[in-house]
């Protein structure tokens, strides 16, 4: 019997891992309590409809919110009509927001205990291998000869409390913080690394002459300026000149768009470990990166910033967010 009541405010945390694969996938827990209500509809029948607050599976400082759904999916027909109405009561899962527009869900579970005591009244809910979309939702379904069973329990125990424990198992792949960083080197790694020789080569010409060719540099650089102003002018300069003499690429690549999107992000790489990460020493250097390219909005390089910060606090041995 589960025991561990989590508040619905809190992330909820691995619980225990699969007993035959436990490096490939975790369990989330979460007991929702709640009270058996219903709600009218237009044509005074009344129906079951209750929605629990978003609760997170987090790990590994990665998190996805869920809710869940106890609906009474009745379709009323006409007085005339010798088919009766039907009702069948489901419990849904819904994918709220996560990093990831599509998540798979190995397997939900859910069983209903009485609130006070424990005791199980219910089991046998159950869910496999369904890709949920943001925004959508499956429900955790029961055999059919349960059904019948389930939708009956549930009316019994109108304007009683119950506690309904779900456990979500996961991949352990979908809390990898890195799989959510664009990575140019791993989807183009011969462009890629034929663009930031040529990103480095302009660099290096740039701090040659003093970035002459870059317009309104020397006004914004004599204004004293925000540096990280100075910033943005060079990286989307560099990012133009690049793009222009890298264009023969950019047939082998794919759409321009995508031709656009490497240049941009090995350029950021470049420029940030190159030029913008030089001679910074701690953490509040580092802080102030990490604002200034924030402010002055420059995405693409906050962008591999967050992944270079991100790359270094995975390198710590044994380390994880919980």
């Amino acid at each position: 019997m589960h025991k561990t009541v989590m508040s619905l405010d809190e992330p909820l945390h691995v619980v225990s891992p699969s007993s035959s694969t436990s490096d490939e996938h975790i369990c989330f827990q979460y007991q929702w309590h709640m009270r058996i209500c219903t709600r009218l509809l237009e044509n005074s029948e009344a129906v079951i409809l209750v929605v629990s607050r978003p609760f997170a599976t987090l790990y590994n400082g990665v998190q996805f919110s869920w809710t869940l759904r106890l609906a009474d999916e009745f379709v009323a027909t006409a007085a005339a009509d010798p088919i009766p109405s039907v009702r069948r009561i489901f419990l849904y899962l819904y994918y709220k927001e996560g990093p990831s527009r599509d998540i798979v869900v190995e397997s939900v579970d859910a069983s209903v205990v009485e609130s006070n005591t424990g005791d199980l009244l219910f089991s046998g809910l159950h869910l496999s291998g369904k890709e949920f979309t943001l925004g959508s939702g499956w429900p955790i379904s029961l055999d059919k000869s349960k059904q019948d069973e389930f939708t009956q329990f549930i009316y019994k125990n109108i304007n009683k409390n119950l506690d309904f424990i779900v456990d979500i198992k996961l991949n352990t792949k979908m809390f990898d913080p890195l799989t959510y960083f664009c990575d140019v080197d791993s989807s183009s790694p011969s462009h890629a690394s034929l663009v930031k020789e040529v990103c480095r080569a302009y660099i290096k010409e740039t701090e040659a002459n003093g970035g002459e060719d870059i317009e309104d540099l020397k006004y914004i650089e004599d204004t004293k300026e925000n540096e990280h102003d100075i910033h943005r002018l060079k990286f989307f300069h560099g990012v133009k000149q690049v793009t222009d003499r890298c264009r023969g690429l950019a047939h082998k690549v794919g759409s321009y768009d995508d031709f656009r999107k490497i240049v941009e992000s090995a350029f950021a790489q470049v420029y940030l470990s190159d030029v913008m990460l030089q001679g910074l020493e701690n953490v509040e250097d580092i802080s102030g990166l990490v604002e200034g390219i924030t402010f002055s909005h420059i995405p693409s390089l906050r962008k591999e910033l967050e992944k270079l910060l991100c790359a270094e606090v995975m390198s710590v041995s044994n380390f994880c967010i919980l």
